[in-house]
Formats: C-alpha cells, sequence, structure tokens
C-alpha cells in the first residue's frame, strides 16, 4: 500500500512539472515595443507621494478626556488612527498621494477638514475667546 501511494505521488510530481515553455511566451508583437523617445520636462516629479507633518495642539492643563483620532485624505483612506489624551501636543507624519490637498481630522463630536499648506496641517483644541 505504501509503495502504490509512493508510485502516484512521484508520477503526480512528474507530470506536473512537464509544462510547455511556449505557453508563458507571448507572440504578441505589442508586447515588445520598446520607448524610443520620451520627452520628460526638466524638473520633473516623478513622485506620487509626499510626506506631510500634522501638528496636533492639545488643552494645557491636567484634561484627563482621551478619544480615537483619526486621520483620513480626501478619498476616505485612513492615515492614522489611534487614542489620543486631549492635554497633549503631538506631531504626525504621514505618506499622502502628491495631490492631496486636504486632511480630515476626526476626534469625538470633531470633524474637522485641514489644509495641507508646504507640506503641513496643524490643528489646535485651544480656542481664541475675542471680546
Amino acid at each position: 500500500m505504501k509503495n502504490l501511494i509512493f508510485a502516484f505521488i512521484v508520477v503526480s510530481l512528474a507530470t506536473a512539472s512537464c509544462v510547455d515553455e511556449d505557453a508563458f511566451t507571448s507572440n504578441n508583437s505589442d508586447n515588445n515595443k520598446e520607448v524610443i523617445n520620451m520627452n520628460v520636462p526638466t524638473g520633473f516629479d516623478w513622485k506620487t507621494t509626499e510626506m506631510v507633518e500634522l501638528t496636533v495642539s492639545g488643552i494645557p492643563g491636567n484634561v484627563d478626556f482621551r478619544s480615537t483620532l483619526t486621520v483620513s485624505d480626501e478619498k476616505g483612506m485612513v492615515l492614522y488612527k489611534g487614542l489620543y489624551q486631549l492635554n497633549t501636543n503631538i506631531t504626525l507624519k504621514m505618506e499622502v498621494g502628491a495631490d492631496t490637498k486636504t486632511l480630515r481630522f476626526v476626534y469625538g463630536k470633531t470633524d474637522k477638514t485641514l489644509d495641507i499648506v508646504n507640506k503641513k496641517a496643524s490643528y489646535s483644541f485651544v480656542t481664541l475667546v475675542t471680546e
């Protein structure tokens, strides 16, 4: 019985390893074309992503409140999600698409759209009161 199982395994491996190499070779001449001339302007930026720095300023003092902070891009892709203590200051560095202009900042009931300027965005929980 063991010899029969062993023989079956050997025959299975032998037939599975016999593959026609021409099956993987494309005869389509379109796949074999080369790029001969490509005009790229001097200074063209090939990068499709960039690093953005988000600074969050918390409320100073002894504030014992924490909640989930979520930062996402314009397309809804979550870039950061973590527990944030309201009385701390943090700086987050995240990679975004090069065409991203804003970030969505969600913390508790706070839901803000932050503009990215010079690869930086910021949010402060401290509000200025003017009289």
